[in-house]
């Protein structure tokens, strides 16, 4: 895990800066189009795994040669099909959007493309992730996150425009599946002996619901914001999401290893609670603060870094501030996800997408693309009790408001401490690099203040990672 986070650090680094530098060359309206483009081909993009990957990690038993290659035709086939579909259908969405042109068409059908070429992936990196190869998957991000960077960089420089941005990810998904199969080789074959394996499919179809939730929710905002506000709203919302989840994705490293874990507790609600409360601990500790920080440092931050063009953002990317803090509540969902039968997980899903799209629609009409950040935070919300009341039923003992009432102190202290820092110092690069520095005190000083115990926690997590890093290599 300890090989995972570092990884997930530096990844995030490498497209936090990418994103500035992308902010910076590009315009509002040319994030707009992309995200419009990038939507579309997600939706179709969900049937490249149709669950496959999360069905091999989960299987009890080692599956056979043919059952991978089975698993390996339905994923085939799903993508061969999504990819002719959206080549043929892509003609259709200006009707839509009028401020596509016969290029953004282009585009989109050039992307999907790249959507095939990453559904090859799925195999090397499941049977990675189920033999506990972390350390392989961890290098192999690591390079694509490079591969990616100076893909968009070059492309932006080079005068490409939105359409560098498509080209980046073709050439991200055909180095990241090349690595895939370096790091972990496997000979592509098919079998179609589906009926044999029924379990597995079952269990696979039911596993790629539950990520319909992420695909719908890109799509709502395309559809909704877009619809409403135009690419230039759509624009500025992708921008603040987008620095959110990468703060957000610092996660993924702990999540990631979470399900198993969890899984192994799954019948032991008693011992289930703790993990679950001893996660909530520590992700909030970290994520909590950072999100208070975030939102007050966010006006000079915009100003300074991103330049003036994306000031008219601030109070949305400060409501989308709030995935940041929601990521200490994420083990909720995993908890469910891992020890949750098919049925629940399904029903779940529908209830994050149903109610992302009325809350998007009811807020964006009502305030703009302003609404996006509000309806972000009633679906948050939403989600979190049903995932707690969910794990509650089940005789899960959760007592979430003690592990959580220090972390929000904590972030709180912090957004107030950094608002004030910033209102006595001027949008200049000194300026911010000063308030920055005092905000990043401030926060350090508050930490053993108000969070002792959670702090001492994370020191002693951060040396018990070190000789993890040795041991991965």
């Amino acid at each position: 895990m300890g090989l995972l986070a570092l990884r997930q650090v530096f990844a995030e680094a490498i497209s936090f800066c990418v994103a500035v530098v992308i902010a910076r060359i590009l315009t509002p309206f040319d994030f707009g189009i992309y995200a419009v483009c990038m939507s579309v081909v997600q939706l179709f993009r969900l049937a490249n795994t149709s669950g496959v990957g999360a069905a091999i990690i989960r299987k009890a038993e080692e599956p056979s040669e043919t059952e991978v290659r089975a698993m390996f035709a339905l994923t085939l086939c799903f993508s061969v099909s999504a990819a002719v579909l959206l080549w043929v259908a892509a003609p259709l969405l200006p009707h839509y959007y009028k401020q596509l042109n016969d290029g953004h068409l282009w585009l989109i059908r050039f992307m999907a493309l790249g959507s095939l070429v990453n559904s090859l992936r799925v195999i090397p990196e499941s049977m990675l992730e189920r033999e506990m190869g972390f350390g392989k998957i961890a290098r192999v991000e690591l390079l694509e996150s490079v591969i990616f960077a100076a893909a968009n960089i070059g492309f932006a420089v080079s005068g490409w425009g939105v359409f560098g941005l498509g080209a980046a990810v073709l050439v991200r998904d055909a180095a990241a599946t090349a690595l895939l199969y370096l790091a972990r080789p496997w000979l592509p074959g098919l079998s179609f002996r589906w009926r044999e394996y029924r379990q597995s499919v079952r269990l696979a179809l039911s596993c790629q619901l539950s990520t319909l939730s992420d695909v719908f929710r890109d799509l709502s905002y395309a559809v909704v914001v877009g619809g409403v506000t135009g690419p230039l709203g759509l624009g500025y919302v992708n921008w603040a999401r987008g620095i959110g989840n990468k703060a957000s994705m610092l996660t993924w490293p702990f999540l990631r290893v979470s399900i198993p874990w969890y899984a192994k507790l799954q019948n032991d609600p008693q011992a289930l609670g703790a993990a679950i409360r001893q996660s909530v601990a520590t992700l909030g500790a970290i994520f909590i603060p950072l999100a208070g920080l975030m939102i007050g440092i966010a006006p000079i931050a915009v100003e300074v870094v991103y330049t003036a063009k994306w000031v008219p953002a601030v109070p949305t990317f400060q409501l989308f501030c709030a995935l940041v803090a929601w990521a200490s509540l994420l083990p909720l969902q995993m908890a469910v996800q891992a020890t949750s039968s098919p049925r629940v997980i399904t029903g779940l899903s529908v209830l994050n997408i149903g109610g992302l799209w009325i809350y998007l629609a009811a807020c964006v009409h009502a305030w703009g693309f302003l609404g996006a950040g509000v309806a972000v935070i009633l679906q948050l919300v939403m989600m979190s009790t049903a995932y707690y009341f969910c794990l509650v039923r089940r005789g899960v003992s959760l007592r979430l408001t003690e592990v959580l009432v220090r972390p929000v102190a904590h972030g709180i202290a912090t957004c107030v401490s950094t608002a004030l820092i910033a209102g006595y110092v001027r949008p200049s690069a000194a300026g911010f690099v000063l308030c920055g520095a005092g905000s990043l005190l401030a926060a350090a000083a508050l930490a053993p203040l108000i969070q002792w115990e959670a702090t001492c926690k994370l020191v002693k997590l951060f040396r018990g990672w070190r000789p993890s890093f040795r041991s991965a290599h």
